[in-house]
């Protein structure tokens, strides 16, 4: 190996200690050896993570993070927006992701662990109807996803033809989706990887791609967070993308060509 070889190497990697540490020295960051994905596919995740490009407060208490910039947003398209609901009390998260249908891109994400259920309820309504005026809402019915779903629809009875229900939903006349063991190992499992591989370069919030790197697959084959750890931003993405492979009746909510374009 030429004396000059390490030094020519971290010039054409432009000095990126990430890139050297994995490409000439051979060091990967500490990605489970039982990660769903892999540790190669991790490396490309974390390789295209980019810091927002804005960050509007909404209702004076609520930080979006937007991977775009807002006078390039078309807000008439209908944005799909998937959310995990929490207690708000200071544990886990609720989050909410914003997923652009024509390319599976990331445009904007939320989190947050404070305020009350009402007030992040009231929160999705401004974000729904001043911002991204055309969205539809995947939102998991829960017992808080619940609870946020009937006061959206109190505030705003017209948001509920955005609001996407799933097909048993649906005939119950309930917004939300359900989740259950089977959907959520759909979720972890073909969803995650399809969605990755195909939208690596695409996600890039911190957030989202820190709890993929973070996930483990257990001993009886589950995939989940590590204890103390959170999947709240990255069950929010999957569920955007969930809809736009597998929702059901998805004509009610968006013209199924724009997917994918």
């Amino acid at each position: 190996v030429p004396e000059d070889y390490f030094e020519e190497q971290c010039k054409a990697l432009a000095y990126d200690q990430d890139a050297i540490d994995r490409e000439v020295l051979n060091k990967w960051k500490s990605v489970s050896t039982t990660h769903p994905l892999g540790q190669e596919v991790v490396a490309r995740l974390e390789e295209n993570k980019r810091k927002p490009v804005s960050i509007v407060i909404i209702n004076n208490l609520y930080r979006l993070k937007l991977y775009k910039d807002p006078n390039k947003i078309d807000w008439s398209i209908p944005y799909v927006i998937g959310g995990d609901c929490a207690d708000n009390l200071g544990g886990d998260y609720s989050a909410l992701v914003i997923v652009d249908p024509r390319d599976y891109s990331v445009i904007g994400t939320l989190r947050s662990n404070s305020y009350s259920t009402v007030l992040y309820a009231k929160m999705i309504v401004t974000l729904m109807t001043e911002y991204f005026y055309k969205s539809i809402l995947v939102l998991e019915r829960n017992r808080n996803g619940s609870t946020i779903l009937d006061v959206i629809v109190n505030e705003d009875f017209m948001l509920s033809q955005r609001i996407y229900a799933g097909p048993k939903n649906l005939e119950k006349g309930k917004l939300g989706i359900d989740t259950t063991e089977d959907s959520r190992r759909l979720l972890y499992s073909q969803i995650l990887r399809m969605s990755v591989n195909d939208s690596y370069d695409k996600i890039n919030d911190e957030t989202i791609i820190t709890e993929i790197a973070n996930l483990v697959r257990t001993r009886s084959g589950r995939v989940d967070h590590p204890d103390g750890g959170h999947d709240d931003t990255c069950i929010s993405w999957l569920f955007a993308r969930w809809f736009l492979m597998y929702g059901e009746h998805i004509d009610r909510y968006l013209d199924p060509l724009i997917i994918g374009t």
